[in-house]
C-alpha cells in the first residue's frame, strides 16, 4: 500500500522531487530503469521502481544463473509434477474461450473451455497477457476492477541481434553498458560462454534493444551495424574480427511496461 501511493507519479519526477542530482539520475537511475524496468524513467511508475529498489536493498550475495534450455523447459515440468503431487489436475491444450460470471456478482466463477467443458472454482487466476484476456471478458465488466484497468497495460518490444564471430572475443558470460540517449543496446551475452559445451567455440554474442519502439523503424542491417559499434566500445577486438553471420529477432511483446497506474 505504501508503494502504491507513488504509482500515479513517474519515476523521474520522484527522483527530482527528493533531490537526486541530475548526474546520478543519468548515470545510475536512467540505466536501471531501462535495463531492469524496461522503460525510461519518465514512463516508469515511481511505485514500481521503488518496489524493485526495496527488494534490492541489503542484498550482497546476488548470483546470476543461466539456463541451458528454454525457461519453459526449466520450470514447467517441475511445476506440473509438484501440482499433481498436491492433488491438482493439470490440463494441457485446454483453451479457455470465456470467463463465467458469478451469480449476482461482478466476479468470475469459472471458465468455459473450447470443448464446452465448464470449470467452476472459488478462485480463478488469470495468467494471461492483457491483450489475450480482454476477449474473454464481458461488456458489463468494463467498469469493474481489474478488467477496467486492462487498457493501462502495454507491451515493451525488444529487438535481439545475434552475432556469430570467427574468433573468441571474451571469456565473460555477460556485461552491460551505461545507457544514454540515442543508444540501442543495454546488455550483452556471449552464448559461447553460457551454453553447455560451447566454451571452446568462437563468440556468439546477443544483446537487447529494450523498448525498441523508441528507435523508430530501422532495418536489420542498421541494427547489426549499431550493435557492432556499441559492442566494440567494450571489446575493441570486435572491430578486427570477422562477422560470420547475423540474425535479428524482433519480439513485439517481451514484457509489460510498468507505467504509472499499473502497480
Amino acid at each position: 500500500a505504501f508503494l502504491r501511493r507513488f504509482d500515479a507519479m513517474d519515476a523521474r519526477t520522484l527522483l527530482i522531487d527528493v533531490g537526486v542530482t541530475p548526474r546520478f539520475i543519468e548515470r545510475f537511475w536512467s540505466f536501471t530503469s531501462l535495463s531492469i524496468m524496461n522503460v525510461p524513467l519518465e514512463r516508469c511508475s515511481a511505485g514500481a521502481l521503488l518496489r524493485f529498489y526495496r527488494l534490492m536493498l541489503g542484498q550482497d550475495g546476488l548470483r546470476v544463473g543461466f539456463p541451458n534450455v528454454g525457461l519453459g523447459d526449466v520450470y514447467a515440468p517441475g511445476c506440473k509434477k509438484a501440482l499433481e503431487r498436491a492433488g491438482t489436475e493439470v490440463r494441457l491444450n485446454a483453451r479457455v474461450v470465456e470467463l463465467l460470471p458469478a451469480d449476482g456478482e461482478s466476479g468470475v466463477s469459472g471458465v468455459l473451455l473450447e470443448d464446452g467443458t465448464r470449470i467452476v472454482a472459488r478462485r480463478v487466476v488469470l495468467a494471461l497477457p492483457p491483450g489475450a484476456l480482454a476477449p474473454l471478458t464481458r461488456s458489463e465488466w468494463a467498469d469493474v476492477a481489474p478488467f477496467r484497468d486492462l487498457a493501462k497495460f502495454v507491451s515493451v518490444p525488444y529487438i535481439a541481434p545475434y552475432l556469430w564471430f570467427d574468433r573468441k572475443l571474451t571469456q565473460k558470460q555477460f556485461w552491460a553498458r551505461v545507457w544514454k540517449e540515442g543508444d540501442y543496446n543495454c546488455d550483452f551475452y556471449d552464448l559461447s560462454n553460457i551454453n553447455r559445451g560451447a566454451r571452446q567455440r568462437p563468440s556468439l554474442i546477443t544483446s537487447n534493444v529494450i523498448g525498441s519502439d523508441r528507435i523508430g523503424t530501422v532495418t536489420d542491417d542498421e541494427i547489426v551495424q549499431k550493435t557492432l559499434a556499441e559492442l566494440s566500445e567494450y571489446l575493441p577486438a570486435a572491430r578486427e574480427a570477422k562477422l560470420v553471420r547475423a540474425v535479428v529477432h524482433r519480439i513485439p511483446m517481451a514484457i509489460h511496461a510498468p507505467e504509472p497506474g499499473t502497480e
